[in-house]
Order: structure tokens, then C-alpha cells, then sequence
């Protein structure tokens, strides 16, 4: 059944923007609020105030009743009758407005306020004795449209409870929180160098138990293009000459031709490393094809470099900025902290594609064919996490765990000043 309105019986619906008075608590012996609500001119059809009471607290909440905006949604109460099996539905007071309740300690005699409150309670003060009406509205309406957590009823324990379980938390942020409550602190340059780390570095595990699950060729390459690389994969690796089926259409690299010889195919991670080794030939096309800025959008492009759409897109995301989005004609730039994270991210995958290791005895294919210099690619590899030694006229890199990255570089003055 649904009532019509009626001033005399409509439920008023009340918020507690404060928190929950302690009688409608569970488990309280204490008697909750009453209210009286009056209107606010005798002779007006709308507009109420609203004032209570309980064991230590006085609530009041006001309604103008101006400014309806003829919504046509309307918010009831409805009562049901088990007994009788029927639903009782009534509109509530002041056309479903929700009085947002002050909540007043009488008791409470404040000293000096200045010193305890905080930013928020001292700018509702502050607006409360020089702001403007307007501006005290907007106050007003945006405190009654905060909850606290305390406010809703069993929530409370709920949320605390998974929060100090890490729940829904990040590794990073529950590490975190683990050395915050431990009083292990961080130096605000070495934070500064692992924010950088992670911008310019794939994902990576701190934790892994071995090295080979430290960097993700996936991550690398993001689902749409590792899916795209598998079906290549699955399509030539039963053929009776994988390396001829796989190498046959397209540009490849002599480093990624070396390493897929390599493969052994009857290996249980042979898959992923022929896929890691079509990235890097990817990669590998992007780097040397591409220019220092780019126009055109991600499909003009694509053809451009020889490389499908979908892998040209993901390489533009990651390792160009764009700087001129409006219409067709986009615009792409390479920075030097652009060339180096793709120039980190092609010396990794060659490592990857090597094997599971994640050793390699000479780095001179990848190195020579990207025109880069031992000191540049073992210091990109370093700051990966890599430990590099140099072999003659080459380079060897291994990856360790646990991972550990190079200090931070802190500057200090030269020599020449220092005299």
C-alpha cells in the first residue's frame, strides 16, 4: 500500500554527520534522541527545524522548504506488517529532505580552541564568524555529506579489521605500513630515486625467490600485445622448420635471429622465450625505426615502422610523450629519459629471452646492433639491478636475489671547489 503525503504522519529522515548518538548503539542501555519538529513560519506551507535531545547531547537541523527542484524521485518509509503480509510505503517529511543533524556537547566548555583544533575545524570557524552566507552554505552542505566510518553500524570493526590485514592493499603500501609501525624510516632521497626507478624500469619483483621472476616479459609487453605475440607463436612452432616458418615474413634482427637458434623447443619455457624474443624484435624495429618526433596517428605510424598497430601503440604509451593530441595529426617526442627506459627495457628483454637464468656471456650482439657503448648499456643494466663485468671487448650481465638496486648519486663538491 502507498500512503499520500500527510504533514501530520510523514517520517522525517535524519542523517548524523558526527557520528551515531550512543542510544541507538548496539548494546546500549542509554535511551535515544526525541524530537520535535516545528515549522519555521507560522503561516508557510514548508519548511521545518528540527531539535533533539538525549543523555548528553542536543541535535538541531533546519529545512528552508525554498528552492524545490522538482525532482521526480522521492524517498519513502516503508513498515512491514507479518502479520498481515502488507507493505506500508510513505513518503517522508519535506518532500524526502534529509535533515543533517549539529550535534552540541552542553557539557563541554572549550578552552583554548586555537591550539586543539584541526585545519578543518579552524576553517568552519573561521567562515563561520567572517565568511559569507554563501560561503557558509557550501561549508554547511559539505559537512553533512560526510560519513564517518564510526557512524555506520557494525562497519567499523569490519573496515579497521581488513585495513590492519592489508586486505585490498598493494605489496608496496602493506610494506610500508609494516616499516612505519617498526619505526624504520627512509631518507627523502633514496624515496625520490625509487619513485624514479619505478617510472623508468618495467615491474618488478623485490620479493622474488629467483631471477628469473624478477621482470616480466609480459608486463613488458601488456595483454593485448602478448596476446597478439602468442598467436604468432602457436602458429609456427609446430612446423616442421619453426625458425624458417617464424623468421621468413618481416625484419629481424641478427640478435633475436641468435637467440631464437638458441631455443630449446622441447623445453617446458621454450614458449616464452620465443615470445620474449618477437618483442625484442619488435622493440628492436621501434628503436631504430622510429624518429625524435612522430606524427600521424597510432595506425599511420604503425605502417610507417613496419610494426602492428597494437604493438606500435603500446611502445608509443610507454616510451614517447604526447604533446600535441588534437585531431588526427598527433604528435609524439622522444626525450633522453625516453631513449634511455626503451634502451633498459631492450637490454632486459635481451636477458630474458636467454633463458631463465637471466645470465648472459657477452651482450656485444645487443649492443652493436642498438649503437649504444659498453659504459651506457652496463649502467642502464646497474641500474636494473644487474651486476655487469666487462670481458674483453664485451660485456657479461646476471641478475641476483635478492634484488638490490645501486645507491642513490649524492652530489658533493669537486675537488677543485673542495680546495
Amino acid at each position: 500500500e502507498v500512503n499520500s503525503s500527510d504533514d501530520d504522519v510523514d517520517p522525517v529522515v535524519v542523517s548524523f554527520p558526527s557520528g551515531l548518538p550512543g542510544g541507538v548503539q548496539p548494546n546500549s542501555s542509554a535511551g535515544p534522541p526525541r524530537f520535535v519538529l516545528r515549522k519555521l513560519r507560522e503561516k508557510a506551507k514548508r519548511g521545518r527545524s528540527l531539535a533533539g535531545t538525549d543523555a548528553t547531547c542536543e541535535y538541531t537541523s533546519e529545512n528552508s522548504g525554498r528552492g524545490y527542484d522538482g525532482r521526480r524521485t522521492k524517498l519513502f518509509v516503508g513498515v512491514y506488517d507479518k502479520e498481515l503480509g502488507v507493505l506500508t510505503v510513505q513518503p517522508t517529511a519535506e518532500r524526502g529532505h534529509v535533515f543533517a543533524l549539529n550535534q552540541l556537547v552542553p557539557s563541554y566548555q572549550p578552552g583554548n580552541l586555537a591550539q586543539s583544533m584541526s585545519a578543518r575545524e579552524r576553517r568552519k570557524a573561521l567562515y563561520e564568524d567572517f565568511g559569507s552566507a554563501k560561503k557558509r552554505k557550501v561549508l554547511k552542505s559539505q559537512e553533512a555529506n560526510v560519513v564517518e566510518v564510526d557512524a555506520v553500524v557494525g562497519a567499523g570493526d569490519v573496515m579497521m579489521g581488513a585495513f590492519m590485514k592489508g586486505q585490498n592493499m598493494s605489496e608496496s603500501n602493506r610494506k610500508a605500513m609494516e616499516e612505519s609501525r617498526k619505526g624504520i624510516k627512509h631518507d627523502a632521497v633514496e624515496l625520490a630515486y625509487a619513485e624514479a626507478r619505478r617510472k623508468f624500469l618495467p615491474s618488478f619483483d623485490m620479493d622474488a625467490k629467483e631471477p628469473h621472476l624478477v621482470y616480466s616479459a609480459r608486463d613488458i609487453a601488456g595483454d593485448s600485445v602478448w596476446g597478439h605475440i602468442s598467436r604468432v607463436t602457436d602458429a609456427c612452432i609446430h612446423k616442421d622448420d619453426f625458425f624458417a616458418a617464424l623468421t621468413d615474413n618481416g625484419v629481424w634482427h641478427e640478435p633475436v635471429k641468435g637467440v631464437l637458434r638458441t631455443v630449446p623447443l622441447d623445453a617446458p619455457h621454450a614458449k616464452y622465450q620465443i615470445k620474449s624474443a618477437i618483442l625484442l624484435n619488435h622493440m628492436l624495429t621501434f628503436q631504430l625505426n622510429k624518429r625524435q618526433s612522430l606524427r600521424g596517428n597510432p595506425d599511420f605510424i604503425a605502417r610507417d615502422l613496419s610494426l602492428p598497430t597494437d604493438v606500435t601503440k603500446r611502445f608509443l604509451e610507454t616510451f614517447m610523450t604526447l604533446v600535441d593530441g588534437g585531431g588526427r595529426m598527433r604528435r609524439y617526442t622522444s626525450s633522453k629519459q625516453n631513449k634511455d627506459k626503451t634502451l633498459v627495457h631492450i637490454l632486459l628483454l635481451f636477458i630474458i629471452a636467454n633463458g631463465r637464468s637471466m645470465k648472459v656471456g657477452s651482450l656485444k650482439p645487443i649492443i652493436d646492433e642498438l649503437q649504444v657503448g659498453n659504459s651506457e648499456a652496463a649502467n642502464l643494466l646497474r641500474e636494473a639491478g644487474f651486476s655487469v663485468q666487462k670481458l674483453g671487448a664485451s660485456l657479461s650481465a646476471a641478475l641476483k636475489v635478492p634484488l638490490t638496486f645501486p645507491p642513490p648519486k649524492r652530489g658533493g663538491r669537486s675537488q677543485s671547489s673542495a680546495a
